[in-house]
């Protein structure tokens, strides 16, 4: 059913492991403390137009910052949250319940802190989404290694690739956005006297445009990036306890009707087109995933079962999404899934995600009061660097304006689209495009570290996870 690290002989199943339980917890705690870090970076990318303009001042716009993040995470929904982690092994996704998944876990964390650490105190504006990637695709590629894996089956490139072309694009975009809105707000505001980092604030109307902007990349972060933190804390909370995290534990009648029919309709589907070429392994795959589904489901209530069939049951679950979605893709690509059966397929699998995707609103509420606090205790090295050290000039109102309306409009993309989106990134080139613009021209040093960063991450991350996770596997596992 899934790629598993092997089970008996010297890793006996977690629960006879005190150890695995505790680097777990350490894990949560890692985590909480990169949310932290990730504050530095992004709660100061969300406030520095404001700030540097002296729209809002540190004091006041850090807890807006804080607040709509968590509104954002919310009422923004968490698909981009497991868009993620699905990333990972299945293994590690169903329930992380042995030594060896918990070294991987354990790597895999401390590489996005170390990296994220790093960039903010070389004051860089760095994109943790990047990193989180990275730091995901090199953990499962030891993983394979370790274990002797056909790669394809463990890391899964095609939905690592989508995720890759909307975080290298989304910066561009956002550069020519905010030049050519620059160039718009020139024409129709009167630029104030003073700007940047003078005493003067800009006149109301231009101050309220910068806090709304503020409060709206703040909530749009929330909404998208925010949610990276709360995935990896998902993945150490079904480990520790896959009854109380791995499920929706009290669904109602409906929803459990939907889910029968969500099974019937995949496996029946799964058998329609078992005999059609472009589709057949990932149809075949998805009628046997829908069947053992099916029949753990005719068993005790899932939280009652022992903890190895709970995690059996979420890996089969996984199992069923993950041929959906590729039975989708390559149907639809070749041209033989009907509309009609795609749309049906479409509707399960959103059964499915309701069922293994519930977020406790207090996970939401540690990640955004770590933001927050992230925010007030690092903010000063990246708006210093968005605010004075990008452009050759500071940042005065209208190019702040400009690159606030450009991020917000960028990550409402990614959202429509359930597909993450680096605010450092979108951010700093929409300042980057504004300062084009203007004529005001941005610093070759800086740029140049900046996008060296926006390139780096993404590789340097895949590497040191991959490294960490044989180091540690060979001296914890």
């Amino acid at each position: 059913m899934r790629e598993r690290a092997p089970k008996g002989g010297p890793y006996p199943h977690m629960t006879e492991i005190p150890v695995a339980a505790a680097v777990l917890v350490v894990c949560f705690a890692m985590i909480v403390v990169q949310e932290a870090v990730h504050g530095f970076h992004d709660c100061a990318n969300a406030i520095a137009p404001a700030v540097c303009a002296r729209a809002l001042t540190p004091r006041f716009a850090i807890p807006l910052a804080a607040i709509c993040n968590f509104l954002g995470v919310v009422i923004g929904g968490t698909a981009i949250t497991f868009e993620l982690i699905y990333l990972l092994p299945t293994g590690m996704v169903a329930g992380i319940d042995n030594r060896n998944e918990v070294v991987f876990l354990l790597a895999l964390v401390a590489t996005i802190v170390m990296w994220n650490l790093g960039t903010w105190w070389l004051g860089l504006p760095n994109a943790t989404t990047h990193s989180y990637v990275g730091a995901i695709l090199g953990t499962a590629t030891a993983y394979a290694s370790i274990y002797h894996t056909r790669a394809e089956g463990v890391v899964y490139w095609d939905q690592g690739a989508a995720i890759m072309t909307s975080l290298f694009l989304a910066p561009v975009i956002a550069f020519v956005i905010a030049a050519a809105l620059t160039l718009v707000l020139r024409k129709l505001i009167a630029a104030p006297k003073t700007a940047g980092w003078e005493p003067d604030r800009p006149p109301w109307h231009i101050r309220s445009t910068l806090i709304t902007g503020s409060a709206a990349v703040s909530f749009m972060h929330g909404s998208n990036d925010g949610q990276k933190s709360i995935a990896l804390m998902m993945l150490v909370l079904i480990g520790i306890a896959p009854d109380e995290f791995g499920f929706d534990r009290h669904p109602g009648s409906a929803e459990i009707a939907g889910l029968h029919r969500a099974m019937v309709t995949i496996s029946g589907i799964g058998e329609r087109y078992g005999h059609v070429l472009e589709v057949a392994a990932y149809a075949r795959t998805l009628k046997q995933s829908a069947d053992v589904v099916t029949l753990l489901e005719q068993g005790p209530a899932i939280t009652e079962l022992p903890r190895s069939d709970q995690v059996r049951f979420r890996s089969a679950v996984l199992d069923v999404q993950r041929a959906v979605n590729a039975v989708i893709t390559a149907g639809s690509d070749e041209g033989v899934l009907a509309d009609a059966d795609r749309h049906a397929l479409r509707e399960a699998r959103k059964a499915l995600d309701h069922y293994i995707e519930a977020v406790p609103l207090w996970v939401t509420l540690i990640s955004a009061l770590a933001f927050g606090l992230g925010g007030a205790i690092g903010y000063r090295r990246i708006v210093e660097t968005i605010g004075a050290k990008i452009g050759r000039q500071p940042l005065n109102a209208t190019q702040g304006t400009a690159a606030q309306v450009t991020a917000v409009a960028c990550i409402a993309l990614a959202d429509a689209i359930a597909e993450p989106v680096s605010t450092t990134h979108v951010v700093s080139s929409g300042v980057a495009g504004s300062m084009v613009a203007s004529g005001a021209g941005v610093r070759f040093g800086m740029a140049r570290n900046i996008v060296v960063a926006w390139l780096a991450t993404l590789p340097a991350t895949m590497a040191i996870a991959y490294v960490l996770s044989l180091a540690a596997h060979r001296v914890l596992a």
